[in-house]
């Protein structure tokens, strides 16, 4: 029995997901500033350099990535009609969020920041729709309009060599890399 629900909802909501954004982006913003100081500091007093912030740079690096990916898509979901767009935006954003609120959250101190100045902002309205976004019907009602797409979620006008490569990826995808994923998954290799 399918709990799917509807995704024309699903546009109601984006501006939830633009705020959730924004302010990921700047607690994000923060922690760099914060970590950008704490190397100067090192470096002046000649203790330490970037090494020492290994972790904090890569969670920065990896967070970053994962919020210009939200961002990009939410973007693209705000010009389409209703429906499966908006969810994926959704969907993206409460990613990077949650992201945000682990990898930074649950070592605030070291990115300058308290749990606090990252979850309060958050909690109510913008926490219910992240989490709605993330929810197994929304979920599955996005699997279940993307799968006819056959990966293809909108039209996209590409120029035509682009186009073309394309093309030549999705048919090396089919006729070599399917097949063979499926031998190894088949055979357990």
């Amino acid at each position: 029995m399918s709990t799917a629900v509807s995704l024309d909802d699903g546009a109601a909501e984006l501006a939830a997901f633009d705020t959730a954004l924004s302010h990921a982006e700047a607690r994000l913003q923060d922690a760099l500033a914060y970590v950008r100081g704490a190397v100067a500091e090192r470096r002046e007093a000649g203790s330490g350099n970037a090494d020492d912030f290994q972790l904090q740079i890569y969670d920065l690096a990896f967070l970053r990535a994962h919020l210009s990916a939200a961002a990009a898509i939410l973007r693209w979901a705000h010009t389409q009609a209703p429906g499966h767009a908006q969810a994926m935006a959704g969907l993206f954003v409460a990613e990077a969020v949650t992201e945000l609120r682990t990898r930074i959250g649950m070592r605030a101190a070291d990115f300058g920041l308290t749990r606090e100045a990252i979850e309060t902002p958050l909690v109510g309205g913008l926490d219910a729709a992240l989490q709605r976004a993330l929810s197994a019907p929304v979920m599955e009602a996005l699997g279940e309009a993307l799968l006819p797409l056959a990966g293809e979620p909108a039209a996209i006008a590409l120029p035509e060599e682009k186009r073309m490569m394309a093309d030549t990826f999705r048919r090396f995808a089919d006729e070599v890399v399917a097949p063979r994923a499926e031998a190894i998954h088949r055979e357990d290799l």
